[in-house]
């Protein structure tokens, strides 16, 4: 039956927490971004499966990162997770990524830039409850590789979530 309601897919979630909120969340979304260009540069968004990454912040205090993924079967779906672990861990070991970074700093600044103007009330609710002005909101410029680095060093030690449905017989538990 489960099967029957997902097509004989499988469907992964691999989630990291985000220890705290604000401008010292930023990284975390910085790194959610490198990593999402990375992973669809590596073909990993084909026929056999798709990555994507996420980032849920909570206002007050933490939130989750990570990925959502969707195989055609429980083999691609470990590849793909393993994948992503792989490209975590490069960063987390100060892998060159400089372009990444600054590609990921500019897509987040106009995105959050282009919020302000289309939804500016929950943008000002935002920053107002993160205690910060919506400019700096806004901004990314200021995050560092070391900052990056750090975000995935700590997500890489950290006890992820780990969700799986669908068809699961042979995927790799964690």
């Amino acid at each position: 039956k489960v099967r029957e309601d997902f097509s004989g897919r499988t469907y992964l979630a691999l989630a990291f927490p985000v220890p705290e909120a604000g401008v010292s969340s930023k990284p975390y979304s910085v790194l959610k971004t490198i990593l999402g260009m990375r992973l669809c540069k590596k073909d990993s968004c084909d026929k056999h499966g798709q990555t994507t990454s996420f980032y849920v912040p909570y206002t007050k205090s933490s939130g989750l990162w990570g990925f959502y993924i969707d195989a055609s079967s429980p083999t691609d779906s470990n590849e793909l997770i393993e994948n992503c672990i792989k490209e975590l861990k490069q960063v987390g070991n100060n892998d060159t990524f400089t372009l990444d970074l600054e590609m990921a700093k500019n897509q987040l600044t106009v995105q959050k830039a282009s919020d302000l103007e289309t939804n500016g009330t929950n943008v000002l609710l935002s920053s107002f409850l993160n205690k910060i002005s919506p400019i700096e909101y806004s901004n990314y410029q200021m995050i560092t590789g070391p900052d990056v680095i750090g975000a995935a060093k700590k997500s890489i030690s950290s006890i992820p979530s780990y969700v799986i449905l669908g068809k699961t017989a042979g995927v790799l538990s964690y």
